[in-house]
């Protein structure tokens, strides 16, 4: 991701495309939105129309045959004058159904059975289409036997599993002048007479449209989806409007119920979300190929925009580039009418006036470096002429007691090493020794002090080979050594230790020899540990403790603010002091090595 934004081009044409990807799609998202709303509202109040129109037109068609098999029943004066005789018999009965059905049926009566019960329980049946008195349905026929004439006033429809394509109507006929029950009569009616109005919608696959009985039964239509008939009938009206979908056990639905006037029939109309969706899905589709294609367009148009901005920048960076490789050539034109044309003509300028200021650092500096480079040395002839002669002073006086009172031998050897050390400190020959040599000074120092402090003070060196090849500046650790005597264990009563340690360690990635001093003295107090942490070759030297700020400031001039003294000190308890020294080849100056470098 990084790569791909690597300009600034790329950053625009990458925030426009995806500003305009994310304002487009969020467009496109509302609309669909919009359009989906719009359409269940739609789809919700002509639904509303439809099953309402459905109700009444069922309803009439219903009626008419209510009407008409009652009327045609009265005006034959079936039941009066043919059934309920008392010597009537099945015989007598079929023949007067029969002659009934002749009169009054046609080849294009939609009228498929007839079923009569009489008074006494006798069952008349006769089927059209087989013109045999035996009914398809023996439900109906067990449906009459249990109910008998106890059919509610009116009419009850009613379907049976054994007769799919067949609607059946009973009553209960009444007399007109005793009003008394003369007997029940179920006809039953070809489907397709009632269906035919809806069946379009349906095999349309717009939805589901079903037709229940007053009882609760589903007399037309049929449905796919797993949604029971008492669950749909027990949803109150306020429930559902033109723009809402209920949710069923199975899903989301659109559902519209209208009950026809007389309440014999509950028109259902419902269709899932899912398949509503789909009916909308091309035009949600087109929305979005649209919104692509606005995309794919204005991703080119954005495209050829963001190279026109930052075609000039880009001359910008390449000309910055050679600036940090040292070229110094002004932007040529032509330059363009904008900002970045103005932010080009104030390059030219800035590169004009910064190499001038370059010329002239460059030339102070190296005057500069120059007088450093003098004042150093003067600063480290001066540290290096300066010694301590205390300790000579001592020694001498020490040396004249013991003359007088002690044999030859002792004074001799102290005489020596006195020499020796003199000598190494006063001579000009060479600043540049080997460690093996400084040790040897060392010990000669702490030879004297021993016989200057008597038993009070022992020495101890821990030595690894080697130190023949690392080569320092004359006179560095003696200082270091001098003050943990002086400030360390020259007041304190009892026994005195200095221990000295050399190694070879790894600091700074750079193989260095690492020299340990350490004493059991009074110590160093916090204030005056702090101020020796905190020394800097800029800052100004703390009272006290002059050999170790000199060491520190000759390690600063050798080697370098990386290198010095790491100190640590308890008051009462003794001082630790470490030193990292890089070591260097045979015949190398340091102070050579850091003059050129620096």
């Amino acid at each position: 991701m990084k790569k791909l934004l690597g300009t600034i081009g790329q950053k625009i044409l990458f925030t426009s495309v995806l500003l305009l990807v994310i304002a487009i799609l969020t467009t496109g998202a509302i609309l669909s939105r919009l359009y989906t709303s719009e359409s269940i509202f739609q789809a919700g109040y002509y639904s509303t129309s439809l099953v309402e129109q459905i109700a009444a037109n069922l309803n009439t068609r219903t009626k008419e045959y209510e009407d008409g098999i009652l009327s045609m029943v009265q005006d034959w004066r079936l039941f009066e004058d043919y059934f309920n005789n008392s010597d009537s018999l099945p015989y007598y009965n079929r023949r007067n159904l029969a002659s009934f059905v002749n009169t009054r049926n046609t080849t294009q009566s939609p009228i498929e059975e007839i079923y009569v019960l009489d008074r006494y329980g006798q069952i008349t049946e006769f089927c059209y289409s087989t013109q045999r008195f035996e009914g398809k349905s023996p439900a109906v026929r067990e449906k009459l036997l249990e109910t008998g004439d106890d059919f509610p006033w009116g009419c009850e429809w009613f379907v049976t599993e054994d007769s799919p394509d067949i609607v059946y109507m009973a009553r209960r006929i009444i007399h007109a002048r005793t009003l008394q029950p003369q007997g029940s009569i179920v006809v039953g009616i070809q489907k397709q007479i009632f269906s035919s109005q809806f069946s379009t919608l349906q095999e349309g696959g717009y939805g589901s449209l079903l037709v229940a009985s007053e009882q609760g039964q589903l007399i037309f239509g049929s449905t796919e989806e797993p949604v029971e008939i008492a669950e749909l009938l027990s949803v109150p009206r306020e429930q559902y409007t033109e723009s809402s979908l209920l949710k069923f056990q199975n899903g989301k639905f659109l559902f519209r119920r209208h009950n026809s006037r007389d309440g014999k029939w509950a028109v259902l109309y419902f269709i899932s979300e899912h398949a509503l969706s789909q009916k909308m899905s091309q035009t949600i589709a087109l929305i979005f190929l649209v919104c692509a294609a606005f995309i794919v367009i204005s991703g080119v148009c954005m495209s050829g925009i963001a190279h026109n901005l930052t075609q000039g920048i880009q001359r910008l960076i390449k000309h910055l580039k050679l600036v940090r490789h040292g070229g110094w050539e002004p932007i040529g034109p032509p330059y363009p009418n904008d900002e970045v044309g103005e932010i080009t003509l104030a390059y030219n300028e800035m590169v004009r006036d910064l190499h001038m200021l370059v010329e002239e650092v460059s030339e102070q500096k190296m005057l500069a470096e120059r007088a450093q480079f003098r004042a150093l040395q003067a600063e480290f002839k001066e540290l290096q002429a300066m010694l301590n002669p205390h300790f000579i002073y001592n020694a001498m006086e020490a040396m004249n007691a013991r003359a007088k009172l002690a044999g030859q031998q002792e004074i001799s050897r102290i005489c020596i090493a006195l020499a020796k050390l003199m000598r190494a400190s006063l001579s000009r020959k060479s600043n540049i020794i080997t460690m093996e040599e400084e040790i040897s000074h060392l010990q000669n120092y702490l030879e004297i002090q021993q016989f200057i402090m008597g038993d009070r003070l022992d020495a101890f060196f821990e030595l690894c080979d080697g130190l023949d090849r690392v080569r320092i500046p004359a006179l560095l650790l003696q200082p270091i050594v001098e003050n943990s005597i002086v400030h360390g264990v020259e007041g304190q009563e009892g026994d005195a230790v200095i221990f000295i340690s050399v190694s070879f360690e790894t600091y700074h990635d750079q193989e260095c020899v690492a020299v340990r001093i350490s004493d059991n003295g009074a110590g160093m107090d916090a204030e005056t540990l702090n101020q020796l942490r905190s020394l800097t070759p800029k800052s100004e030297d703390p009272p006290g403790h002059f050999g170790l700020i000199s060491v520190m400031r000759r390690i600063w001039i050798y080697y370098g603010e990386a290198y010095g003294l790491q100190i640590e000190s308890t008051q009462g308890q003794g001082t630790n002091i470490t030193v990292h020294l890089p070591v260097h080849k045979e015949g190398e100056d340091p102070f050579e090595i850091r003059r050129i470098c620096g």
